[in-house]
This record gives C-alpha cells, sequence and structure tokens, in this order.
C-alpha cells in the first residue's frame, strides 16, 4: 500500500502562503563567455515566494556550522532553492548557506534554507 504524499505537499504549501511572509530570491543565469567582450551573459532574475522564517535556537549556534544571526526558511516543495542562492528577507540581502529538500522518494515537501548575512 503506498501512500499519496501529494496531499501533504498541498498542506504545507498552504500553511507556508498563509503564514509565511514574501521573499525574493535572486536567481543568477551564467551565460556563455564572450572573449571579444571579456563578459558573459549572466542574467539575473528576481523571483518572489512565501517563506516562513524561523530563527536556530542559542543552543544549535556552535559558531561555526549555525553562527550568530543564521536563521531557516522553509519553503513549500514547488519553489528550489540552491546553495548559495542570494535571497532578499525584510528587505536584508543573506546568502543560503545550506539546503536542504525534505522529501520521501521524488516528492519533496518542503525545503529548508539555512541563511547568513
Amino acid at each position: 500500500m503506498s501512500f499519496n504524499y501529494g496531499s501533504l505537499t498541498n498542506t504545507a504549501s498552504r500553511l507556508i502562503n498563509e503564514f509565511g511572509a514574501q521573499v525574493t530570491v535572486k536567481l543568477l543565469t551564467l551565460g556563455s563567455y564572450d572573449p571579444t567582450t571579456g563578459a558573459s551573459g549572466d542574467t539575473e532574475q528576481n523571483v518572489q515566494f512565501n517563506a516562513v522564517r524561523l530563527d536556530f535556537n542559542n543552543s544549535d549556534i556552535d559558531g561555526t556550522l549555525i553562527q550568530q544571526g543564521d536563521f531557516e526558511l522553509l519553503i513549500d516543495g514547488q519553489t528550489e532553492l540552491k546553495k548559495d542562492d542570494s535571497v532578499i528577507v525584510d528587505g536584508v540581502l543573506y546568502r543560503c548557506i545550506n539546503v536542504r529538500p525534505l522529501q520521501t522518494g521524488d516528492t519533496r515537501l518542503i525545503t529548508k534554507a539555512q541563511c547568513r548575512k
């Protein structure tokens, strides 16, 4: 008997949209290098989505893996972030230093992104 995780994904997305706040991710697409101009045709696109911000407990802050000021964003399963993506939360630019999808099989339920200034 298999379980339909689609309903869990929908519930997670609904709750994040209901209780989260809007954030912006800066998606960088690397273009090809042009030796004539010495530049690449990189493009940047801002994408907005809802996320829930969670601060780490003081006991979790070790100064190395988790530093003071780090926080996690909970993002729905349809939005994909990668390590080193930049996000704007409350008007401040942060970098995703660790991105972990929570998934079962091929179904991504949510993504947790650790962010740092």
